[in-house]
């Protein structure tokens, strides 16, 4: 039998759904920005751990929670610079659905990599755990800040269509 290229992409990527545990593409998008050095074996098993972790300090389901606080801090607007004249505004546009949720995404490894837990699993956990008993989170910030901006400059909507 000869394996043809084909046949070895079929293979592998059936392989590849079979290791996804959660079957959920926003653990994906979050796994994929975490790897490090094309090393996606470790941030696989640092986002299971993490969810394995949670599971354990929290009977419920860590799934919901992941998915609770990426609707928390999508954004709804952004911001986008536009000459009019010789000034430069920001008119606020609506974001489409998987641009909020990759923004969201982008925020929380961001507000991850800015904590000072020496552990990155500590990290990832003292943040969600940070958002659920406190309700503050960085990542929240990233959206309230933009939220600021949007409501500041809504007066340049009309902008939009020009």
């Amino acid at each position: 039998m000869t394996k043809t290229l084909a046949n070895l992409k079929k293979k592998n990527r059936i392989l590849w759904k079979k290791n996804n545990l959660y079957k959920s593409p926003w653990i994906n998008k979050l796994i994929n920005r975490f790897i490090i050095d094309g090393k996606r074996h470790q941030a696989e098993s640092l986002i299971y751990e993490f969810l394995i972790e949670m599971k354990l300090v929290h009977d419920a389901d860590t799934l919901m929670l992941y998915f609770v606080f990426l609707e928390e801090i999508k954004p709804l607007f952004t911001l986008i610079p536009k000459r009019i004249g010789k000034h430069i505004r920001l008119i606020p546009f609506p974001m489409g659905r998987l641009h909020r949720y990759k923004k969201a995404i982008a925020w929380l490894h961001k507000s991850i990599e800015s904590r000072t837990e020496w552990k990155v699993l500590d990290r990832i956990i003292n943040e969600f755990l940070d958002f659920e008993t406190k309700n503050r989170s960085q990542a929240l910030t990233y959206k309230d800040e933009i939220k600021k901006s949007t409501i500041a400059n809504r007066a340049y909507l009309h902008y939009r269509w020009g």
